[in-house]
């Protein structure tokens, strides 16, 4: 882990699972460094479930501005379906869905999300979202 402190500072973005997050905040935190990656405005997340909890974790060390994107996709088709960005807390608290991090919007690829309950739902809802390829 010490190797991403010594990265050079021209490094912008970064794509981890949200585990792999997880670890670099608490590694940062251990060795009193997390200013050190403050240089890195874009993280990306994909490949687990990305908890509200990590994301309130990450925007307690970085700072407003910084993008973490939730990104969804199917493993069989090696591709995002779905991006979700928020660029501070207060962005990420108004976005939540329940205590769910949004999909985001389809990248492209047709997307169906099917709702068990259709009557009384908001454009804020939860269900299964399936990718429907061509």
């Amino acid at each position: 882990m010490g190797e991403l402190l010594e990265i050079n500072q021209k490094l912008c973005r970064i794509f981890v699972v949200p585990s792999q997050l997880k670890a670099i905040l608490e590694y940062l935190t251990a060795v009193g460094a997390v200013a050190q990656l403050h240089h890195i405005r874009l993280w990306i997340c994909s490949g687990e479930p990305l908890t509200p909890q990590l994301v309130y974790k990450f925007y307690d060390y970085f700072p407003p501005r910084t993008l973490i994107c939730n990104y969804y996709g199917s493993t069989e088709v090696t591709g995002d379906v779905t991006a979700a960005v928020f660029h501070s807390r207060e962005h990420f608290v108004a976005n939540l869905i329940g205590n769910n991090v949004p999909l985001g919007n389809s990248q492209g690829t047709a997307c169906k999300l099917i709702v068990n309950v259709v009557r009384n739902s908001s454009r804020q809802t939860s269900g299964r979202l399936y990718d429907i390829l061509a």
